[in-house]
């Protein structure tokens, strides 16, 4: 079912061809948000990418300690799915709504950070949606630019 969600998703973005034109994008959900660049203007002359259904945890492998979770995860779903494996992630915002993508893209720090860096820092690998529809998978050795 992800896969399926993502593969729909990129498709939008081909459809749209955001990548080739000006049109301000924005992602949605049904959550509250504390967008900084989701303005009436964004909302008004911008398309949005409903991505709401992004909000589940994957997989919880205790083995390797690796944990897969889509954007809408907030930081107390991860923590709940975590800790019934024995686990927990090792920064974990204080903010209980932050989500997985959220931490991701705003850089989110917490107390353990002095030991481990931001959220992403302790993210092995990340799925981007480029403009173009592409997916790519990210990580420190695969297009670690984006």
């Amino acid at each position: 079912k992800h896969d399926e969600i993502i593969r729909t998703i990129a498709s939008k973005f081909r459809e749209e061809n955001f990548h080739q034109n000006t049109t301000i994008l924005f992602l949605k959900s049904r959550d509250s948000s504390n967008r900084v660049h989701d303005s009436a203007y964004t909302r008004k002359k911008g398309k949005g990418v409903d991505i709401s259904r992004l909000r589940h945890v994957l997989r919880v492998d205790e083995e390797e300690c690796v944990v897969d979770a889509e954007p809408l995860v907030s930081m107390e779903q991860l923590v709940a799915a975590t800790l019934q494996h024995g686990l927990i992630p090792k920064v974990v915002p204080e903010f209980k709504t932050i989500t997985v993508g959220g931490a991701v893209m705003g850089a989110a720090l917490e107390s353990s950070s002095h030991a481990y860096g931001q959220f992403l820092d302790t993210c092995r690998e990340v799925t981007v949606l480029l403009g173009n529809g592409d997916v790519v998978t990210c990580s420190r050795t695969d297009h670690a630019d984006l």
